[in-house]
């Protein structure tokens, strides 16, 4: 598959495309599988130096399993945390809110 199929069949941005580009001409499903591995750990906050540590284990193989979910699960809880922070934010933000409703009362 060229580059213009699978940016278009795939909706894959451009700049991955750049950035992630396979050694040949032609895309096959193994870079394909590869790029939305990519896209999916950019969707969830990884920076290009985090996808490429956790893209140089997944090609290592099974033998490195327990090291990537131990990363997936150190960036679950810091979203988790980051979660909780937001919600606390949006307790105090609504009880302003309410606040100042009343005081118009």
């Amino acid at each position: 598959m060229t580059r213009e199929e699978v940016l278009r069949r795939y909706k894959i941005p451009a700049e991955i495309l750049d950035e992630y580009e396979p050694q040949g001409q032609e895309y096959d499903d193994s870079d394909i599988e590869r790029i939305s591995t990519i896209m999916t750990l950019r969707d969830i906050g990884f920076n290009k130096e985090d996808i490429k540590m956790y893209m140089l284990l997944e090609q290592t193989g099974v033998s490195t399993v327990k090291e990537r979910l131990k990363i997936l699960e150190v960036k679950r809880s810091a979203l988790l945390d980051e979660m909780h922070k937001n919600e606390k934010q949006l307790e105090c933000l609504d009880y302003l809110r309410y606040m100042i409703k009343k005081s118009k009362e």
